[in-house]
């Protein structure tokens, strides 16, 4: 009742009804084909049912930034885009920025332990003599954590026959018990978690106060006497250990479960059971005994504050009958029911893996990542070719305007990055979530690093190049839609700086990709299995959305409207992969004679373009290896680890020692144990050519060397 046509993160002054009136007014005027769906009850047919699966499929490549504009007529700035796509916008990069500041508080912390002794802590057990079993000291310090308060000591100890571990107070905190084991250093370590937490609470009550006029109970803290002093305890987050107790598992499971079916009605809502009461009485699950739940706690946590109130407007709006009767009569079922899920997907966030299967694929997938891209100088090369679809989004001249303002000289363009940071957080954190790929093996990578003491040059070195490449195109393009939002407004009208920055930074992820989830296309997201077929589509998937409006505004017997179009196409398709032929295939890695034979060189510039358009379909481009004239399929690119397993074992079975063997040495190490396989395999083949007497080119090291 409190929230009935109230919104709670809408910009402008304006209630539900204001709201929705608005973004069907410009769906209504704007929709090209009128209210086409208008009178669909059913779809019995064969004809109709195939229809609305074509419907389907088309809408699962549509990201939800695309649907908006298309309801906003493509002009910037309209209604729909004023109240969806902006506020989720500011929520994403509020959570990217307080993640970043929280990734940096936890380094802080864990940084009384060195690199040694976090795996030493994680990976070395020691003998309990109170239990009569061992525990890492990281198990300890997981111990102690959920010591800090009465529930959480209840939960931990549990009572033996009804399930827990069955631990007694004298086990647990006694002379010789588990935290009799923790020296002053540790215990320093647990109150910092603990009065990390803490810090939390003022934002969590002030929300749950903003929807439900009452704050959640506190759980209070109980001290916590040691050899060292007494230290006052705090809140710890219960997580069960789904391993070890069935009912966990189960509880875990149905979680997702009404989380999905939630989504399903609109109502998707954040994970925010931290902020409910705790169940009285006895619970004897066994709770985890891993660093790891400080860090989704912590995720839960921000992400929670970020969307829950943003999310709940949503739904206001999806649940409207007006807005939902809108969009299905102009764009049919598939189109909705595609928003509602991209909000249940942001809802929920990225799920855990639930089985050792899913696991083993997300850890393929960072590895066929890492082997891939990292180091890779030819993929640096490509960064910044995104020029071209900037210019396609906010015209040509205002993408040359910024590529002025930021190739002024050396000084100019350092001054000018951080004149950008300062204004924009998406553009400052936007080497942590370029695209899907980069953004989950950085998160990975970062919660690896501490919990486990895994220590590696991922952050600092593996993308290092790419992030700054793209930065060539990042930033024109940015420099081009402040300017030019700064200087013509929005439909005529002055706006203040705020917009614009929020207009330019949509401009940079529409027209260069994005991996965070509201920009993920229905094929880009989903169980692990599934993404192991849309492995490095991010780029491919904006070059669609460019590609499908450019196609919808178009009019067929308009002659300007399709010169229009063929010029849309020439920037988003054809300019870059002809740059892309000539610069990385031919200049750098010799192709077709260095250039010399030009029907090569023609051949290969329409190869390349049938392979990249077909590149943009799921499913399509897996063939895109037939037309660049390579043979025989190894599978998904995600799912590489199989196909180079199976040529390592034939390799293997030879028993010789020559470059095929390793080659698959070197792809099938890279996807597991996760080092530059690319990067590694040029150089050795450059040094293989070179000790068997071939030319080999000076950027051969770095960008490979074509083949005879």
């Amino acid at each position: 009742g409190r929230l009935k046509n109230r919104l709670l993160v809408a910009r402008e002054q304006r209630n539900r009804q204001q709201a929705v009136d608005e973004m069907v007014a410009s769906i209504e005027a704007t929709s090209p084909k009128g209210a086409k769906y208008k009178g669909v009850i059913e779809t019995s047919t064969k004809g109709e049912r195939r229809n609305a699966f074509w419907r389907g499929i088309a809408a699962a490549h549509r990201k939800l930034s695309s649907f908006i504009r298309q309801f906003d007529g493509f002009e910037a700035g309209g209604p729909a885009y004023n109240y969806i796509i902006r506020p989720l916008d500011e929520r994403t990069e509020w959570e990217n920025e307080e993640k970043a500041k929280s990734t940096m508080r936890l380094i802080k912390i864990w940084g009384r332990y060195s690199a040694k002794e976090q795996r030493h802590n994680a990976g070395t057990k020691i003998y309990i003599p109170a239990l009569g079993t061992s525990l890492t000291k990281a198990g300890m310090i997981a111990v102690a954590l959920n010591w800090g308060n009465a529930t959480n000591r209840q939960r931990l100890m549990g009572e033996e026959e009804k399930g827990g571990y069955g631990w007694n107070s004298n086990q647990i905190a006694g002379e010789g018990g588990i935290l009799d084991h923790l020296d002053q250093r540790d215990w320093d370590f647990v109150q910092e978690i603990w009065d990390y937490f803490e810090e939390f609470w003022p934002e969590i009550e002030a929300k749950e106060k903003r929807i439900s006029g009452v704050a959640p109970e506190k759980v209070e803290a109980m001290p916590v006497e040691t050899k060292f002093g007494m230290y006052r305890g705090g809140y710890y987050p219960i997580k069960y250990n789904r391993e070890l107790d069935q009912d966990a598992f189960k509880h875990f499971a149905d979680e997702i479960a009404e989380d999905m079916k939630m989504g399903a009605y609109a109502r998707a809502m954040t994970k925010h059971g931290f902020t409910k009461e705790r169940v009285k009485g006895n619970v004897n699950s066994p709770v985890r005994l891993d660093l790891g739940v400080i860090f989704e706690h912590i995720n839960e946590v921000i992400h929670d504050l970020a969307f829950h109130e943003v999310l709940v407007d949503m739904g206001q709006y999806l649940n409207h009958p007006k807005f939902r009767k809108a969009i299905n009569n102009h764009y049919s079922n598939q189109v909705l029911t595609n928003i509602q899920e991209i909000m249940r997907d942001i809802a929920v966030g990225y799920i855990p893996a639930t089985w050792e299967g899913d696991r083993f694929i997300q850890h393929v997938q960072s590895g066929t990542t890492i082997a891939g891209i990292a180091l890779n100088m030819g993929t640096v090369v490509l960064q910044p070719m995104g020029l071209t679809q900037g210019m396609k989004l906010i015209g040509i001249r205002w993408v040359f305007q910024g590529m002025a303002r930021f190739f002024y000289g050396g000084h100019g363009m350092e001054r000018g990055i951080k004149w950008i940071h300062g204004k924009s957080i998406m553009m400052k954190n936007r080497g942590e979530h370029l695209n899907r790929e980069i953004d989950e093996v950085k998160n990975k990578v970062q919660r690896e690093h501490m919990v486990e003491g895994i220590s590696g040059p991922i952050g600092e070195t593996y993308f290092y190049m790419i992030v700054k490449a793209q930065m060539l195109a990042d930033v024109p393009i940015w420099l081009g839609m402040y300017e030019k939002i700064m200087e013509r407004g929005v439909k005529g009208k002055e706006v203040d700086e705020a917009t614009a920055i929020a207009m330019a930074d949509r401009a940079v992820k529409e027209s260069q990709a994005s991996g965070n989830m509201m920009d993920l296309a229905k094929v880009q997201r989903g169980a692990p299995t599934w993404k192991l077929f849309s492995t490095f589509y991010s780029f491919f998937s904006a070059s669609y959305q460019l590609m499908h409006e450019s196609w919808v505004k178009t009019k067929i017997t308009h002659p300007l409207s399709i010169g229009r179009l063929a010029v849309d196409y020439l920037l988003i398709v054809a300019l870059p992969v002809a740059m892309e032929t000539i610069v990385r295939g031919v200049m750098l890695r010799g192709e077709c004679d260095g250039g010399d034979d030009m029907e090569c060189v023609g051949q290969k510039l329409i190869q390349n373009q049938a392979a990249y358009m077909i590149g943009m379909y799921m499913g399509l481009r897996e063939l895109s290896g037939v037309f660049q004239g390579f043979h025989g399929y190894d599978g998904p690119a995600g799912s590489r680890i199989f196909a180079e397993a199976g040529k390592l074992l034939k390799q293997v079975q030879q028993m010789e020692l020559d470059r095929a063997l390793a080659r698959s040495l070197n792809q099938v190490g890279g996807i597991l144990l996760h080092w530059p396989a690319t990067f590694n395999q040029r150089i050795i083949d450059a040094f293989w050519d070179a000790s068997e007497g071939k030319e080999v080119r000076p950027t051969a090291p770095l960008f490979g060397q074509a083949r005879k």
